[in-house]
């Protein structure tokens, strides 16, 4: 499991407490959604395996110009396997965007495909017909936050970036070039640090889910 995004509105889901979006990042090749209806307990899932979802095989990001491969102490030199990663929900409920870990495409897709029940026999073949390809970011994304505007930021480590999607225009951009605090597993900040944070553009306010 990874990340996880909230819509608490009561007239989601049929429990009345709203639904949890789940992020199953999957190394071992089964990424996808679980929805968990918060006043039943019930879940269910879709996309698995989609290819929106799926990793990217032998991806090889470039850190500060330099090819990053995943070491693990006594294994072979390897690359990282996580599928899907990010998620934001749209600050109207509707639209889920998210991304896999090794690839540069945003999609997206409505929520109510995520929200139908198994008891539909089309349920899984209709999200897969309605995923979109919001096209390439440039680079690996590792975090999605999303705002009040309906921008979809995107942390970028590859350009020390964060990049936004603004769904008004259709378009990346970059963003925020703050500098990473790590490198190698190698904690280099000279304390006492800082907190960066910068305000949003339009007024818009931080959103992780919807009450």
């Amino acid at each position: 499991m990874n990340d996880v995004r909230f819509d608490l509105r009561p007239n989601v889901t049929s429990g009345g407490k709203g639904v949890a979006y789940i992020v199953d990042s999957s190394d071992e090749g089964r990424p996808g959604f679980i929805m968990l209806d918060l006043g039943t307990g019930e879940s269910w899932r879709r996309l698995t395996q989609d290819p929106s979802v799926l990793r990217v095989d032998d991806d090889v990001p470039s850190y500060q110009g330099h090819p990053f491969y995943q070491r693990s102490k006594g294994q072979p030199i390897g690359h990282l396997r996580e599928g899907l990663d990010g998620i934001q929900i749209s600050p109207d409920g509707n639209t889920i965007y998210y991304s896999p870990l090794t690839g540069n495409y945003l999609y997206s897709v409505p929520a109510a495909n995520l929200l139908a029940r198994d008891d539909d026999p089309l349920a899984e073949r209709a999200a897969k017909n309605n995923v979109s390809n919001l096209g390439q970011r440039g680079g690996n994304a590792n975090g999605f936050e999303g705002d009040s505007n309906g921008l979809i930021y995107q942390l970028v480590p590859e350009h020390n970036a964060i990049f936004y999607y603004d769904p008004s225009d259709l378009q990346t951009h970059g963003y925020l070039p703050y500098h990473p605090m790590w490198n190698d597993g190698v904690d280099l900040r000279v304390h006492p640090g800082a907190v960066l944070r910068a305000k949003l553009p339009n007024n818009g306010s931080k959103i992780m889910g919807l009450a």
